[in-house]
C-alpha cells in the first residue's frame, strides 16, 4: 500500500498521471496572437527605423557627391585659368626679354663708337 502511494505521488509529481493538457481557451488564443502581433510590430518598427536611417544616409551621400562634383568643376576651372595665366605669363616674359634685348641693341647702336670699343 505504501509502495502504491509512493508510486502515485511520484507519478503526480512527474506529471504522468495529471491527465491531458487542457484545451487552450479563447483568451489563451487571443493572448498568443497579441504576443505574436507585438513581436511583429517591434520588428516592423525596427525595420522602419532602418529605412529612415538609410534614406537620411543616402540624402547625405547625394549632397556630398553634389558638393564633390561642384568642387571638381571649380578645381578644373581654376586649373584651366592657371594654365592660361602661366601661358600668358610666359608670352609676356618672352616679349619683355625680347624688348629688353632690342632696347639694349638700340642703346648700344646709339652710343658713339669710341664708348663701345673694348
Amino acid at each position: 500500500m505504501k509502495r502504491m502511494a509512493a508510486g502515485l505521488a511520484l507519478a503526480l509529481l512527474m506529471g504522468g498521471c495529471a491527465g491531458p493538457e487542457p484545451e487552450p481557451t479563447v483568451a489563451d488564443e487571443m493572448r498568443a496572437r497579441a504576443g505574436i502581433a507585438s513581436d511583429f510590430a517591434e520588428q516592423w518598427e525596427a525595420a522602419r527605423v532602418l529605412v529612415g536611417e538609410g534614406e537620411a544616409q543616402m540624402a547625405h551621400g547625394e549632397q556630398q557627391l553634389k558638393e564633390a562634383r561642384e568642387a571638381r568643376a571649380a578645381a578644373e576651372r581654376l586649373e584651366r585659368e592657371g594654365n592660361q595665366n602661366v601661358a600668358d605669363g610666359r608670352n609676356k616674359l618672352a616679349h619683355g626679354q625680347a624688348e629688353m634685348e632690342r632696347v639694349e641693341r638700340e642703346y648700344k647702336q646709339s652710343l658713339p663708337q669710341s664708348l663701345t670699343a673694348p
